[in-house]
């Protein structure tokens, strides 16, 4: 909540990883508002076996309301941005203070996803792209040259992997940043601060197997299987929205 008492208004663009989070972390401190095409997060990473499994596929799809109580949840595109405002495809237009943009980038997607950051080029974004597409950002994460503009999660330009779990650290920096300002925090030097991941930390499932890569070590074998193996983390991320894991 603002000095002045009234809640400041939040809006995210984008209900994936990074989008859902920070939404979800600041619902109790400021109006957040969700814009997102889809009504649900899906856990991306959980597809193939949700094929397989229809009980899996239950926990790894998740409307935006069973974590979003207490948001105002818009389920149509964004397609401009203005320094005040967010519009949307049908018309409609969403005030903002404080804008966090979450859509993720195509990088090797399917050319039909485009769509995600085309869009930008045509607001007032369009400068603060870097050539590949990606939202240049600072090292609060704030949109270079938009004070009150946050980006978070594959969409930066920020030098590291895109990885989930990084989205979420994204997350961690942004909310926490965000709320100081609206806090009335006013040097940027009491801002959280970013470290890009110089190592990549991954896990692959290979059935009962699997292969870990952490920063110092990489394990084959039974172990890693079992980390990844068990609910490919979908526990953890819905426990991480606040909502029971195995339900």
């Amino acid at each position: 909540m603002s000095l002045g008492g009234e809640k400041k208004n939040v809006v995210v663009i984008g209900g994936g990883v990074a989008g859902s989070l920070i939404a979800k972390t600041l619902q109790n401190e400021a109006n957040v508002s969700l814009i997102d095409k889809k009504e649900y997060f899906e856990i991306t990473w959980a597809g193939l076996r949700s094929m397989v499994e229809p009980e899996f596929a239950k926990r790894s799809v998740i409307t935006h309301s069973e974590y979003l109580p207490h948001a105002k949840i818009i389920s149509l595109a964004a397609v401009d941005i203005t320094d005040t405002d967010i519009l949307t495809k049908q018309g409609s237009r969403i005030w903002y203070d404080y804008l966090v943009v979450a859509t993720g980038h195509t990088q090797n997607t399917a050319s039909t996803k485009t769509e995600k950051i085309t869009w930008l080029k045509e607001t007032i974004l369009k400068d603060s792209l870097d050539s590949r597409g990606r939202i240049m950002v600072d090292s609060n994460l704030r949109i270079k040259g938009h004070s009150n503009i946050f980006a978070i999660g594959d969409i930066t330009d920020v030098p590291e992997l895109k990885q989930g779990y990084l989205a979420q650290e994204h997350t961690k920096v942004a909310a926490k940043n965000i709320t100081s300002l609206i806090k009335g925090v006013e040097d940027h030097h009491k801002l959280a601060v970013y470290k890009p991941a110089t190592k990549a930390l991954a896990l692959v499932s290979l059935g009962r197997k699997g292969v870990a890569q952490f920063p110092c070590l990489s394990i084959v074998g039974c172990v890693p299987g079992m980390i990844k193996s068990g609910d490919l983390f979908v526990g953890k991320t819905r426990k991480g929205l606040g909502l029971q894991p195995d339900v």
